[in-house]
């Protein structure tokens, strides 16, 4: 099963590579498209992916506990626009309170690009909650397979034990029933099957 092979350790490390894959891209984008100073694209590429990955990252713990049902995947979708529109807040305002305070360009570029930063945020940890909720699936899965092996072999082993059971008091009682027919006709063979 696809659950098996696949590790905690390589799924954190997979997301991992994924949030520096999506940082260095967005960083490329603000060079070559707006020509932002490196330092200043990766400023706010570090910033807003750590947000989303934040986010998705309590959206994967959440899921870890409680699995909406189809019915009840609406709440979960609110809960990740709700999610996304807070991280480009908090990045809104982290850049330009601490970060950049003074760069009006800079700014407008936020204000700007608020809308298409709260899809791809939206985007990203509706992927990360959908693949933490197969993951979970997976693992569900497997150990309710595990449980109905496990609940297999030890009817098996109960079905044995029974049978040993009654074979046993079958054999004593056989044995007895020989020695028995022996020790009128023939007692010395009476007294080596006893022995």
């Amino acid at each position: 099963m696809a659950a098996s092979t696949l590790s905690s350790a390589k799924v954190t490390l997979g997301y991992l590579m994924w949030w520096l894959l999506m940082t260095l891209v967005e960083t490329y984008a603000l060079v070559n498209t707006f020509h932002f100073a490196v330092s200043m694209a990766l400023a706010d590429a570090v910033n807003i992916n750590l947000l989303v990955a934040t986010a998705g990252y309590i959206v994967h713990n959440s899921l870890k506990y409680y699995r909406p049902s189809i019915r009840n995947i609406v709440y979960l979708m609110a809960g990740i626009v709700v999610l996304s529109a807070g991280c480009v807040y908090l990045h809104e305002w982290i850049m330009v309170k601490y970060i950049y305070p003074d760069n009006i360009i800079y700014q407008q570029y936020l204000t700007l690009s608020s809308v298409v930063r709260g899809l791809i945020a939206w985007m990203m940890i509706a992927l990360m909650a959908i693949g933490s909720w197969i993951w979970f699936y997976l693992l569900d899965q497997r150990a309710a397979d595990q449980r109905e092996q496990d609940m297999v072999k030890i009817a098996r082993e109960t079905e044995l034990n029974t049978l040993r059971q009654q074979l046993q008091p079958h054999f004593l009682f056989n044995s007895l029933n020989s020695i028995s027919a022996l020790v009128g006709s023939q007692p010395e063979r009476a007294r080596l099957m006893i022995q």
